[in-house]
């Protein structure tokens, strides 16, 4: 939890990709927090997005819904 804290007091002051931050709230079983910042980087339209679907440290958010509608609107394929 360390990590996380570390990640969020650093974005306060620099850019901090929001995946890395939701790939450590879904390892925390965190998803609301996780899907948030999934959803900030969609629409900062973070690079690191393009790993969603494949992405291992972003497995506990697979069966929700909300994370299965963001993959939608990136149009990855089923």
């Amino acid at each position: 939890m360390v990590f996380l804290e570390d990640l969020k007091t650093k974005a306060k002051k620099q850019y901090v990709d929001a995946v890395k931050v939701a790939s450590q709230y879904a390892q925390f079983g965190d998803n609301e927090e996780a899907l948030k910042w999934l959803d900030q980087g969609y629409q900062i339209r973070s690079a690191d997005m393009v790993h969603l679907k494949v992405s291992p440290f972003l497995g506990p958010l697979r069966s929700d819904p909300r994370f299965q509608d963001l993959l939608r609107c990136m149009n990855f394929p089923p």
